[in-house]
């Protein structure tokens, strides 16, 4: 319970937020609604009054001058049953105590007094200004002889007029109770449309962080929240796949240093057991230690990426040349070993290679990784060529290509990834062909990835099981 309040408190702070703006609304409109009804139908009915006496304001007007005074008006005006009790009073404070009908007919003198009225009520008390404004003057001869007023003008209303007013005012109550409802659902409906994704977020998050992401979040909205939720998902694919890549490159890296080691090992106790002369352990022993020192030489330039702290000193450097010397340094390891290694010199000659911005120590270990994995595999007496063309007015391509085993197409995509391997039981090997040190960590071609990208450029690798590959590294004229 407690859980699913905290996971509910943004749900009800939006409730708590839409009440101003369901309430608000509902009591201007039942405000509004009732003083509009209820002044239109004041008017309605003070116009009517106001109107019927003026119609009959010329018979008391005769029956004043016939008799020359208000004497026995009260016998010739209609008695009406006694009204409703609840009906206000119109008339001065020391009449409040009396009531008007809202069909009541007043005869008021010059004065201000009430000398009759068709219930008899109110006789010889004096109405106020307000109220005799509301009347219509009685005139014998252009001279005013009193006033005529009807309860109606003063704004009483009758109670089928109070029972229309009575049966708004439930109206509106009961459309504003329904209409609060209604909007309070809505609101807890769209609240909770709102606050689902955040909440599968949420437990997202946690399941993450406590590393038991298995599937993605489902996208329940077409919105920014599905989108957050896609963004999110996507991040913690990637975060998984690289907790597996660095539980994957722990394991890599334990194994690739226990083989060594463990040969060292065979070599201490094979010359402690006279089995094998140092001078013969010693050879060995220097392979498996190179091995080691290259392992660790490529961890901490993978670290120095890694902290954005490896840095570039990059010089305009000629091609030609440049290339001309990484073959020299190769050709005799690719001989030793009994592949061909070719310049392609004619290209390079023809094209005229513009001088391209490098760093020639990193760009040299780049191509050296290239040639290197390029020897390991191509079978003996194999060709691997290296060379550079202008790829267009802005680029330059540099290549490796070889005729030996090639890649699957399954592997093509992970081959720069660290630690990746086409053939997982392959282990490190030394000196398979008694020349070279064919040993590799796994981390050489994403090193040379990362070396490109630093140089501004992008590097890729074409090939077909069983004709070889070719990795081709495009570089900007321009750095």
């Amino acid at each position: 319970m407690r859980k699913w309040l905290r996971g509910s408190r943004l749900r009800w702070q939006l409730m708590i937020s839409y009440l101003p703006l369901i309430i608000t609304p509902l009591i201007l409109t039942a405000l509004v609604t009732r003083g509009v009804t209820e002044q239109g139908l004041t008017l309605f009915t003070t116009g009517g009054a106001q109107r019927r006496a003026e119609e009959l304001a010329p018979q008391f007007a005769t029956y004043y001058a016939e008799h020359g005074s208000w004497e026995g008006l009260p016998t010739v005006l209609f008695i009406a049953p006694p009204r409703p009790p609840w009906l206000p009073v119109f008339i001065r404070d020391d009449m409040r105590n009396d009531d008007v009908r809202a069909d009541q007919l007043l005869i008021v003198d010059t004065n201000g007094v009430i000398v009759a009225s068709d219930h008899n009520n109110g006789v010889g008390q004096l109405l106020s200004a307000d109220a005799l404004k509301h009347g219509v003057r009685l005139l014998v001869n252009g001279t005013q002889i009193g006033t005529l007023v009807m309860g109606a003008a003063l704004g009483v209303i009758d109670a089928q007029q109070r029972q229309l007013l009575d049966a708004v005012n439930a109206a509106l109550v009961a459309s504003g109770v329904i209409s609060a409802l209604l909007a309070a659902a809505l609101g807890l409906g769209l609240s909770w449309q709102i606050t689902r994704p955040v909440q599968q977020l949420t437990i997202g998050v946690r399941r993450l962080a406590s590393g038991q992401w298995t599937e993605p979040l489902e996208i329940t909205s077409d919105n920014e929240f599905g989108d957050l939720t896609q963004a999110f998902n996507t991040m913690a694919a990637e975060v998984t796949r690289q907790q597996q890549l660095r539980r994957q490159m722990v394991a890599d890296v334990a194994h690739d240093l226990r083989t060594p080691l463990s040969a060292m090992l065979l070599d201490i106790e094979a010359i402690e057991a006279g089995l094998q002369s140092p001078a013969e352990a010693a050879v060995s022993l220097r392979e498996e230690i190179t091995w080691l020192q290259r392992l660790v030489d490529d961890l901490r330039i993978l670290s120095l990426m890694d902290a954005d702290q490896l840095h570039l000193h990059k010089v305009p450097t000629a091609l030609t040349p440049f290339l001309e010397g990484v073959f020299d340094f190769w050709q005799s390891i690719a001989d030793e070993g009994q592949r061909h290694l070719q310049l392609d010199i004619t290209s390079l000659v023809a094209q005229s290679l513009p001088a391209v911005p490098l760093d020639t120590g990193r760009m040299r270990q780049v191509l050296s990784n290239l040639i290197d994995n390029a020897i390991q595999h191509t079978e003996v007496g194999g060709h691997i060529t290296i060379g550079g063309c202008v790829e267009d007015s802005a680029h330059v391509m540099l290549y490796v290509a070889d005729d030996g085993h090639g890649i699957n197409e399954d592997d093509v995509p992970h081959v720069f990834e660290r630690f990746y391997r086409a053939d997982r039981a392959r282990q490190h090997d030394s000196s398979s062909n008694g020349a070279h040190n064919n040993a590799h960590s796994g981390l050489g071609l994403s090193i040379a990835q990362r070396l490109v990208e630093l140089h501004g450029g992008i590097i890729n690798v074409q090939s077909e099981p069983g004709y070889g590959a070719a990795f081709r590294v495009t570089l900007p004229i321009k750095g």
